[in-house]
């Protein structure tokens, strides 16, 4: 399995929803993997087949920002509704310079523990991207 990995630091990661920015994030790690599927041809051929990539997203030191927002992702959460996360961040190329990538629809993954949040806050969440572009995948093959 292929993985590529980009990082960001110094609180230039923003997380939004509904178009609000409701926290920013010291630091990020996005991981791209390749996913496959197995198909058999023949009797005793079983072969791995790329289907696509998944990109995850681990972002550390998270500062809540504005409460209300906040307030309305664990509502949903209550209700059993995946709140849609968006998530922009630098990264550094290999040649210094900065690059954003934009996540625009990303779940929850993992465990969440959400009890206390409240303005200012310090929290760590997983992200799954469930819209990956030719550009995102370019990004990370090109900086990863």
């Amino acid at each position: 399995m292929n993985i590529k990995k980009l990082h960001g630091k110094d609180g230039e990661l923003v997380l939004t929803h509904k178009g609000t920015v409701f926290a920013r994030a010291e630091r990020f790690t996005a991981e791209l993997t390749e996913v496959s599927a197995l198909t058999q041809t023949g009797r005793i051929g079983v072969y791995a087949v790329g289907t696509g990539y998944r990109a995850g997203l681990r972002l550390n030191d998270i500062y809540i920002t504005d409460e209300a927002t906040v307030d309305e992702i664990m509502k949903e959460l209550d209700r059993g509704v995946m709140p849609e996360i968006g998530f922009q961040g630098k990264f550094r190329r290999g040649d210094g310079l900065a690059e954003r990538i934009v996540f625009k629809n990303c779940s929850l993954a993992g465990e969440l523990d959400y009890t206390g949040l409240i303005k200012g806050f310090v929290w760590e969440m997983n992200l799954t991207a469930n819209e990956l572009t030719e550009e995102h995948i370019g990004q990370f093959k090109n900086h990863g």
